[in-house]
């Protein structure tokens, strides 16, 4: 072989090499998935959900993890599969019966469709079919009213007369982007610009937070139901907006403000109502997502290398939200 054919098959063989495999990515699989295909959520008694499933499902295909993904599929299709194409929200083990509450929870369905669609770019197969057929049964969850396109939580509990009751994280931008992309169904840009909308107008208390449950009637206000908190749920606003390339300083402004008021010790929730603080400050996850936030309201990004690596502390929602930061970071870089 000549010295330049030799070159050319090093080179090819170097290409040819996958990258080495994100540690993080490792060390998530590790703790959380177990070996019949199912996510423990740690923080809540090991149980599992279809958001959780969703989480997996995504950083499996973002780390060409196909092996990983195909378990979680499976597992989600064997156990919490409804017969509308959607999926009952959580799962119980040793409970009996282990899935005792069929609602679906939006948000997982949603990442889900779009893990699903992610994987079909990357290996072909049946992937982006079951994608687009979930993102169909999935419009099922979107009420038309007021000329706006509103993501119910779930297909029951959420409504009344005139009313709506939303949660503003499950607007997952990037996801409605990619799925109205590749579907070409309009429902999903539609949804997006009511979330944009709703997270633009639903402002409360002295530092004009969104809460994590809205209520939607003749004006907006924190849902009754829930404690009127930016918080758990919430935390996922900003990221969801710097990912799907809605974000603009004066839009990230106030929640920024908040969290930078104690950097580094910033509560895990607010009341925007009263102001009240959570005793608890925030978890590795949540702080990944305020220096996310921080950097994009002075027009940049951290690089992804800087973000923390797993600690031992961290639960299967600190742990969601820190892999969520190092993928949002990976897309904004490069067209997935």
């Amino acid at each position: 072989m000549t010295a330049t054919g030799a070159a050319i098959a090093a080179l090819a063989a170097a290409c040819a090499r996958k990258a080495p495999p994100d540690p993080r990515w490792l060390a998530y699989k590790t703790r959380f998935l177990l070996p019949e295909g199912r996510i423990a959520d740690t923080g809540n008694g090991g149980i599992s959900h279809s958001e959780g499933q969703g989480y997996g499902m995504l950083f499996a295909a973002a780390h060409d993890d196909r092996a990983a993904f195909d378990a979680l599929w499976a597992w989600t299709q064997a156990n919490l599969a409804r017969a509308d194409g959607l999926h009952a929200w959580r799962y119980v083990p040793g409970a009996n019966p282990p899935v005792a509450d069929h609602n679906n929870a939006s948000d997982g369905d949603l990442l889900m469709a779009w893990a699903l669609l992610r994987a079909g770019k990357r290996w072909g197969g049946d992937y982006t079919k079951a994608g687009q057929a979930l993102a169909a049964a999935l419009k099922a969850a979107v009420v038309n009213a007021d000329a706006r396109a509103y993501l119910l939580p779930g297909l029951s509990g959420f409504t009344a007369e005139n009313s709506r009751v939303v949660n503003l994280s499950y607007w997952i931008f990037p996801a409605l982007n990619e799925i109205g992309r590749i579907t070409g169904d309009e429902t999903w840009h539609r949804v997006a610009e009511t979330g944009v909308i709703l997270i633009d107008q639903a402002r409360f208390g002295a530092q004009a937070l969104p809460p994590d449950w809205l209520e939607t009637a003749t004006g907006l206000a924190p849902a009754g139901k829930f404690p009127p908190r930016f918080g758990y749920d919430a935390v996922r606003v900003p990221l969801n907006l710097i990912w799907g390339g809605f974000a603009t300083p004066a839009r990230l402004a106030g929640i920024n403000g908040a969290w930078s008021a104690t950097p580094g010790s910033a509560p895990a929730w607010i009341d925007v109502v009263t102001g009240e603080t959570s005793p608890e400050k925030q978890s590795l996850g949540m702080q990944s997502v305020a220096r996310l936030t921080a950097d994009a309201v002075q027009g940049q990004l951290p690089a992804a290398d800087t973000l923390p690596a797993l600690d031992a502390a961290a639960d299967h929602y600190s742990a969601s939200l820190l892999m969520q930061v190092a993928l949002c970071l990976s897309d904004l870089s490069r067209a997935y």
